[in-house]
């Protein structure tokens, strides 16, 4: 477990318990970060995963929060993405909206959250491809 300072939509800065990634290979190899408040009582935690879509690039395809009030508004999404970019040394792309490719989709929470990406100047958006690119 490592700590990781998100800071909330109220301009706070949190620490929360971040797990080493769980990585899976079923075809594509895939890392799977667990979030959780540091002192709290044990509650469901924030799931954050990544898949490698080439040798220098991973695609965000789970940020859920499983309805825990607790990770409402902190910044964990923005700041996972950030965390990927660095621990894993690739570039952070979106899902897209499934209009491109089947069985893939981004839900309207995680545009959301590129959106604010984008408008910090902290990512790109590719019209033709409905895709967001974390760029620091």
């Amino acid at each position: 477990m490592t700590g990781i300072k998100c800071i909330g939509r109220d301009g706070q800065e949190r620490e929360f318990n971040c797990s080493e990634p769980d990585i899976d290979g079923y075809g594509v190899k895939r890392y799977t970060y667990r979030i959780r408040p540091i002192a709290s009582e044990p509650i469901e935690s924030f799931e954050f995963t990544v898949e490698e879509v080439g040798e220098d690039t991973v695609k965000v395809v789970v940020m859920d929060r499983h309805h825990e009030p607790a990770y409402s508004a902190m910044g964990i999404p923005e700041r996972m993405i950030q965390e990927c970019a660095t621990t894993l040394g690739k570039k952070v792309i979106s899902s897209n909206n499934g209009a491109n490719i089947p069985g893939e989709f981004r839900t309207p929470r995680a545009t959301k959250v590129w959106e604010r990406l984008v408008a910090q100047e902290r990512a790109t958006f590719d019209e033709q491809q409905d895709r967001y690119t974390f760029t620091g």
